[in-house]
């Protein structure tokens, strides 16, 4: 159980400036912005709560494993096995939708990371044409007035 307890471990690292990205080519974003309070401090404590209730679901499991010991007949599909106690597939179980979970939690991810890098790119080009824009604008030293519309009063005929 403890091995199934430490593959839920959660290791918190600093945050320091001079880390690579994980690809090892650069600096990592967040090293070139200054360090900002945290403004969303519910966060870490929806953090807290949903490794809470992990763990109190895995100690749940692991309890019903242990007392359900009884050898059990299991067919799936093509598949037959005579004698495997309810423990081990309650455990089976349980590391299957973990793993489903982490496979699900890792695809949206990579569409995050994707989409994050596509707007980045996009906001880099919106950047460097509103730099071009503004280096084109003619530079004036006097401010610009607004032209006012001349009020047009309506001919009278009588």
């Amino acid at each position: 159980m403890a091995a199934f307890c430490a593959a839920f471990t959660i290791h918190a690292r600093p945050m320091s400036g001079k880390r690579k990205s994980s690809r090892g080519i650069g600096p990592r974003l967040d090293a070139r912005q200054p360090h900002l309070p945290n403004r969303w401090p519910e966060a870490s404590f929806v953090t807290q709560v949903n490794v809470f209730l992990a763990l109190a679901f895995s100690i749940v499991i692991a309890i019903f494993a242990v007392q359900n010991t009884t050898p059990v007949a299991v067919q799936f599909l093509t598949f037959r096995a005579e004698t495997v106690a309810v423990s081990v597939l309650v455990l089976i179980s349980a590391a299957l939708g973990a793993a489903v979970m982490l496979l699900l939690g890792a695809a949206r991810e990579i569409s995050l990371r994707w989409r994050h890098r596509a707007v980045a790119q996009q906001l880099k080009v919106a950047q460097a044409r509103v730099s071009e824009l503004e280096a084109a604008q003619p530079q004036t030293t006097a401010a610009i007035v607004p032209v006012e519309a001349t009020a047009v009063q309506p001919s009278s005929t009588t």
